[in-house]
């Protein structure tokens, strides 16, 4: 496995070379992070396609359900049962496309779960820039859907603020 941990701005003069011998690139991060801009961008540059896990039907169907569940209940509870089951999930869709036989971008939250001894010859990618950069993200998506769909907006609905570690 050849990682790199980087921000978002220069990334990819210092990671091109390494890139070039890896079979997949894999990109993580939190959300906001900018993963999905820097996974266009080495797609685009390496000439092939990308996987968004979040966008693997067994994942989606998980997403989907649980974005019902706290629209009708106001929040998420998860059990440890659920959190397993997600999480047998998202390894399967990492499975299959690790085991995809041409290079692709795979790019996804949770990429960093996966078994190392799996990763061994792809790229493995944490873009990690600021707190305060991925808050300010994360807030400018929320109020833009909410604004989009006609709903008020409260920095509180990007369920990102009042959460400071002490």
């Amino acid at each position: 496995m050849i990682f790199s941990k980087l921000g978002t701005k220069g990334a990819m003069p210092k990671v091109a070379a390494d890139i070039s011998r890896a079979r997949h690139t894999l990109i993580t991060g939190h959300s906001g992070s900018g993963k999905s801009t820097l996974a266009r961008r080495v797609a685009k540059e390496r000439g092939i396609p990308i996987i968004e896990l979040d966008k693997d039907p067994g994942v989606k169907a998980i997403l989907d359900a649980q974005k019902v569940y706290a629209a009708k209940h106001g929040k998420l509870n998860l059990t440890p049962e659920d959190i397993s089951h997600k999480r047998k999930v998202e390894r399967a869709a990492i499975g299959r496309a690790l085991n995809l036989k041409t290079p692709h971008v795979i790019e996804g939250t949770y990429l960093s779960d996966a078994n190392p001894a799996d990763l061994a010859g792809h790229q493995l990618m944490l873009v990690s820039p600021g707190r305060e950069t991925v808050l300010t993200r994360r807030v400018g998506r929320q109020k833009a859907k909410d604004l989009s769909k006609g709903r008020a907006w409260s920095p509180e609905r990007c369920g990102c603020l009042g959460r400071r570690r002490s």
